[in-house]
């Protein structure tokens, strides 16, 4: 299964729900902000992952935004911080 780039942003009130989303997130991807992960998953676990988080949010209150980003976007993303460039190879454990 192809590995793809999606960038998952979050925005939840509640702390208890919060920390299972981030849990979840830091499992998976690299946090490039506080409520924004990048991450290289297939298709399969991408759908895992969407399951898991479903079963901790509330959909009425909570957001959760899940954005693909193809492999010309990343090319023509970058950073503008001391952080690694979008989506760079670096020395993460994942």
């Amino acid at each position: 299964n192809t590995v793809h780039n999606f960038l998952i942003i979050y925005d939840i009130s509640d702390d208890k729900r919060r920390k299972k989303v981030n849990d979840v997130l830091e499992g998976i991807g690299i946090r490039v902000n506080f409520s924004v992960f990048e991450v290289q998953i297939n298709t399969v676990q991408l759908t895992t992952i969407e399951e898991e988080l479903i079963s901790i949010i509330q959909p009425n209150i909570d957001s959760i935004r899940i954005y693909h980003i193809c492999k010309n976007c990343v090319s023509k993303s970058k950073s503008l911080s001391n952080q690694a460039n979008p989506f760079e190879v670096g020395d993460y454990f994942v």
